[in-house]
């Protein structure tokens, strides 16, 4: 097994566990291509990480399942209005637990790493055919969502 296969099981493993832990959803896995390519509706949030090893960690989930992981995460009922005002700090958030725990499992506890907060940036189709393309995302069916995790390294 390649490098590549080590990475994307391990992060195949940690978005897994993270989901089905913190954000109390049921996960399978999923291909990428299973995921149509235009017209997706994804909040994205992206964190750096400098150091002793270079990247970013790029999280896609689409806001209907952000409205339920945002809520799981506060204990609060889906509709409530704070967790509609709040969705991208929801994932901005899963995606600094799961990423801390991505780099650990892939680099390493002994590695020297800067990790920046989370930003949530615009998605556009474009995109997303740049990520299916780099070869370095995997993804899971969360409650019947596709929800992405994307990690490129310098």
């Amino acid at each position: 097994m390649g490098n590549s296969e080590k990475c994307a099981e391990a992060m195949q493993k940690v978005i897994t566990e993270i989901l089905e832990k913190f954000a109390y959803m049921f996960v399978d896995p999923l291909k990428l291509e299973a995921i149509p390519q235009t017209g997706n509706d994804f909040i994205c949030a992206r964190m750096t990480f400098g150091g002793d090893q270079k990247g970013c960690l790029t999280l896609l989930v689409p806001r209907p399942a952000s409205q339920a992981i945002t809520a799981n995460i506060l204990g609060l009922e889906e509709g409530d209005e704070f967790i509609k005002d709040h969705l991208e700090d929801g994932m901005k958030e899963l995606l600094n637990i799961m990423g801390a725990h991505i780099l650990t499992e892939v680099v390493g506890e002994h590695v020297n790493l800067n990790i920046n907060i989370p930003q949530v940036e615009p998605f556009t189709d474009e995109d997303w055919k740049l990520l299916v393309a780099s070869g370095q995302a995997v993804a899971v069916l969360g409650d019947s969502h596709p929800i992405v995790v994307q990690m490129s390294m310098d």
